[in-house]
């Protein structure tokens, strides 16, 4: 059983969430658009369950195949367990999400309030007004700044469920490492998490007052907003290996 290759988990991690990233820029960009038009908060919940059940289940895919290679076990995620992730993240979002969506909703109701009110104060006619609203409410860097920490939420989260079904289906007890996400501006606190032993895979990370995992409610915006770490879980053997004196 090798170490980690972090460098390498860092890279391919980075590589997801571009690809997260861009795909919750259209869907986001899109329903930003809709809202432009005819304000429904309906339609912004509908865009998140979306990006969640790409996202999400690509991540638990992704962890719970690295996991079995961790663990040189053939056990791999099958149709049940990929039908079971999509259809539990649906509910999940619109509970867990919830009042994160609905602040979505009243800041684009109030963009769009401010937009109407500048467009009577321009004189525009309603045509003029529509192209208007919508150039301010489909902003592009703002559906990019939704994706990017939901990005990371999303990863975080399929990450987490898939890990809890790996130890549910084998027994194995899991621990799980904070990867730092090698930005060029990266919070210091997150840097030297990434360099901290592993904690068991129910533990919080010392991060604005105890995180579960990169993307994290509990560790507020400043802890989330644009971050790119990663979690990793290993077994107790893996543990038991690299790390001994976390068993004693």
């Amino acid at each position: 059983m090798r170490r980690l290759p972090i460098s390498r988990i860092r890279t391919e991690n980075l590589r997801a969430l571009k690809r997260y990233e861009r795909l919750g820029k259209r869907i986001f960009l899109n329903a930003l658009r809709e809202q432009a038009k005819e304000f429904d908060p309906n339609i912004m919940v509908r865009a998140y369950v979306e990006f969640y059940e790409n996202a999400f289940v690509d991540a638990a895919k992704r962890e719970f195949n690295m996991i079995r290679v961790i663990n040189r076990k053939d056990f791999i995620p099958d149709g049940f367990f990929l039908a079971t992730w999509r259809a539990w993240i649906g509910p999940h979002v619109r509970e867990k999400l919830g009042t994160m969506i609905t602040n979505v909703n009243e800041n684009t109701r109030g963009k769009i309030q401010l937009a109407l009110s500048e467009a009577v104060e321009q004189g525009l006619n309603p045509f003029e007004t529509a192209k208007y609203v919508s150039d301010i409410i489909g902003d592009p860097a703002r559906a990019l700044g939704i994706a990017r920490t939901e990005s990371t939420r999303a990863n975080s989260m399929g990450k987490e469920r898939s890990a809890r079904d790996w130890a549910a289906e084998t027994g194995v007890e899991l621990w799980k490492l904070w990867v730092h996400g090698g930005s060029r501006e990266p919070r210091e606190d997150h840097v030297q998490q990434g360099r901290e032993d592993p904690i068991r895979s129910d533990q919080k990370f010392p991060l604005g007052g105890g995180m579960d995992a990169p993307g994290d409610f509990a560790g507020g915006p400043e802890q989330t907003i644009n971050c790119s770490c990663t979690v990793v879980y290993v077994s107790e053997d893996y543990i038991r290996r690299y790390y001994p004196h976390l068993l004693n």
